[in-house]
């Protein structure tokens, strides 16, 4: 085995994206795995994002402090569950959690919350889809008036919408 020496040690600068919300830091991106952590304070909703192939993503995800309500939709259309939200508490206490490629996820902190992910597929913002969280999910987590949301996921699709794209797609 060749040892290698302190050049062949690499440095990768985390890049910060802030707003009112908290921040997300990608610590790592190369074109197979992305590297990342958010903060979010209490009431935020991030999500619900699925990447399609060509450049689907799976992710593991982990709560580091705090408590949120994590939240997938089945976009699967060959499995029973296509169609079916559902509704995870996470806190530091749980483990990590396995995100298949064909779930739209997001999640809801209930307080200030620090949350993990790294992310098996590079991030493809042409291939990335937003979907728009209904009455149902917004009835789940909290009234619409306090909930905190980015313009770019209020604007997603809807639900039935993403649905009927997802139909006839295979994973």
């Amino acid at each position: 085995m060749k040892s290698k020496n302190i050049t062949d040690i690499e440095e990768f600068k985390s890049k910060i994206f802030e707003d009112e919300r908290g921040y997300i830091e990608i610590n790592y991106e190369n074109e197979s795995l992305v590297v990342k952590k958010s903060f979010s304070v209490a009431n935020v909703f991030r999500g619900l994002h699925i990447q399609i192939p060509p450049h689907p993503q799976s992710k593991y995800i982990w709560v580091e402090e705090g408590e949120i309500i994590d939240v997938c939709l089945n976009l699967n259309a060959e499995s029973e569950n296509f169609g079916k939200l559902k509704f995870i508490n996470i806190t530091p206490k749980n483990g990590i959690f396995s995100i298949p490629p064909y779930m739209a996820h997001g999640f809801f902190s209930i307080i200030p919350s620090k949350f993990n992910y790294i992310c098996k597929g590079t991030y493809s913002p042409s291939n990335e889809i937003s979907i728009k969280p209904s009455a149902k999910i917004f009835k789940k987590l909290c009234s619409e008036n306090t909930l905190i949301i980015s313009d770019k996921d209020r604007k997603g699709i809807e639900i039935i919408s993403a649905l009927e794209k997802f139909k006839d797609l295979k994973w």
